[in-house]
């Protein structure tokens, strides 16, 4: 009899672990930088809403959008690039690269992108983040300092 009232003692621990395990949505909230040569960080808020800088040259370029995720991939919808609506930023890439004397498939990679948003992969720890179809663009979580 003794050892059926210990029972809900002992399950304890592991029902608080099993509840404090982070969603990935909760692990997305925070900043996150870019690894590598990049200079670029995204700060993604509870209102699924995301800011971010990236730098083109010494130039920064600051991006604003919406996130959302589903399973383990992060998407970044893209709202403004450079303070310009990202439908007046698509149509001046998509005139220059009808100027450009040849096919830039870099450049249709990017607006591709800014048009169906960004598809990340979340790690199993979620601390890193990886884009679909491009592993060398990585963002790491930054570790708040509390």
């Amino acid at each position: 009899m003794k050892f059926r009232s210990a029972l809900p003692l002992l399950a304890l621990p592991l029902i608080l672990a099993a509840c404090s395990k982070m969603s990935p949505e909760q692990a997305v909230l925070g900043e996150w930088k870019a690894a590598g040569a990049t200079q670029a960080t995204v700060t993604f808020t509870s209102d699924k809403k995301w800011t971010g800088s990236t730098q083109m040259g010494p130039v920064p370029v600051p991006l604003k959008g919406t996130w959302s995720v589903s399973d383990k991939v992060l998407t970044m919808k893209f709202e403004s690039i450079n303070n310009q609506p990202i439908a007046d930023f698509i149509k001046m890439a998509e005139s220059v690269g009808k100027a450009a004397a040849t096919k830039d498939k870099e450049l249709d990679k990017v607006i591709s992108t800014f048009k169906a948003g960004a598809r990340m992969t979340i790690s199993d720890d979620m601390k890193s983040m990886i884009e679909e179809g491009d592993p060398t663009n990585k963002l790491i979580k930054v570790e708040s300092k509390s």
